[in-house]
């Protein structure tokens, strides 16, 4: 299969595509996980990378999927120029892989593909039927990379979406706009009192009033912030559930349009958030990593819903979750956090606001560890 695969392409003419079509070689091929001889891998990958790169001549050395991944990936590595820059290669992007952003189950298992491929990261253009789009913003990352401390969590002042005036989980405004910007201030001052460099708030707890307060608080003062994650809804001709990623100094960095819409009860009484569903994923990429947004079920949906496999394709760094829900959220939110920590040592930040109840919960994963408190803002290091 690789003879055939390198009969059309040079790895030494056109490095990074060949390591994407490895790459998805390895996805495909049915002898991967099974019968791995490591140290004749890693021989047989040294041989490769020696091949590499000499004028005129294709390697033809006879190799396991394996080694041809690591070879590639070594070989991409000392090419790179772009320092953490993406490159869009054949429907995939090519993200470097920055060093703190390594999985242990990676690092100790050779039937993992990240086994062999230490330096980048493979992630698909478009993933069932939903666009996927990297921005490079290293300005905006930059002193994000692992450890760092983050704050996420809701509100306890009874301030509630103003559910009366639409249909059924659909919402333009908060009750009372002016005491949840009272709230919102003083949780963004004791962040910056414990020098929290991540600040994520809950889905439909900040309108476009409070998210500009927001920003115009950002602007003004001085605080060690880098990101913070607020979600709230735009309704317009369109119908969206937006979630904001804002820079230390207010400036949107994305805006994530939620992908998977609630339904709530069941049967003929169940009745479905009114919005239209989100079709793209942004995601930045800077030095500590790829980062995202997910909105609620965006992150811990399951099953046949087309977000259910998303963040295995995609692999971020660091997900910040907006939620909306109750106890059984978080421990939905739990298992996805937990298998992306093993997989690909994904930290996870989430703000969960109950809809209707004065409860809010904030919660991390790290390496497939939740952590959760009482009080409803966890302040916590990211490491």
């Amino acid at each position: 299969m690789l003879g055939d695969l390198f009969e059309k392409t040079d790895p030494t003419a056109s490095p990074f595509a060949s390591l994407v079509r490895v790459w998805l070689v390895c996805a495909n091929h049915g002898t991967f996980q099974r019968d791995l001889d490591r140290d004749a891998c890693e021989a047989a990958a040294k041989r490769l990378f020696r091949s590499f790169g000499r004028s005129g001549r294709r390697p033809r050395l006879v190799a396991p999927p394996a080694a041809w991944l690591r070879a590639l990936d070594e070989y991409c590595a000392t090419l790179a120029t772009g320092g953490d820059a993406p490159r869009r290669i054949e429907g995939h992007y090519v993200v470097r892989r920055p060093d703190a952003w390594r999985s242990k189950l990676a690092d100790e298992q050779p039937n993992h593909r990240e086994f062999w491929m230490r330096h980048h990261q493979i992630v698909p253009v478009k993933h069932h039927g939903i666009d996927v789009k990297i921005s490079h913003r290293s300005d905006a990352l930059r002193g994000l990379a692992p450890p760092f401390d983050a704050a996420a969590g809701g509100f306890v002042d009874g301030v509630q979406p103003n559910w009366s005036t639409h249909p059924a989980y659909r919402c333009t405004a908060l009750l009372d706009a002016r005491k949840r910007t009272a709230s919102v201030e003083a949780l963004l001052d004791e962040a910056r009192r414990r020098e929290a460099r991540v600040v994520v708030l809950p889905e439909l707890t900040v309108d476009p009033r409070v998210l500009a307060e927001i920003q115009r608080w950002l602007q003004d003062e001085d605080h060690p912030f880098v990101l913070v994650a607020a979600g709230h809804v735009v309704v317009d001709s369109i119908r969206r559930n937006e979630a904001w990623l804002l820079s230390a100094r207010g400036e949107k960095l994305i805006t994530h349009w939620k992908l998977e819409p609630m339904r709530h009860g069941a049967g003929a009484g169940a009745v479905d958030e009114d919005i239209r569903a989100g079709t793209r994923l942004e995601v930045l990429a800077g030095p500590g990593g790829l980062v995202a947004l997910a909105i609620c079920l965006d992150f811990c949906e399951s099953g046949g819903a087309q977000v259910a496999t998303l963040w295995e394709a995609v692999g971020p760094a660091l997900i910040l979750v907006p939620s909306m829900g109750d106890a059984s959220t978080n421990h939905a939110h739990d298992r996805r956090a937990g298998d992306l920590g093993r997989q690909h040592a994904t930290r996870v930040l989430a703000a969960t606001q109950h809809h209707r109840e004065s409860k809010a919960w904030g919660l991390a994963w790290r390496a497939g560890k939740p952590q959760e408190e009482a009080s409803p803002v966890l302040f916590l290091t990211c490491d």
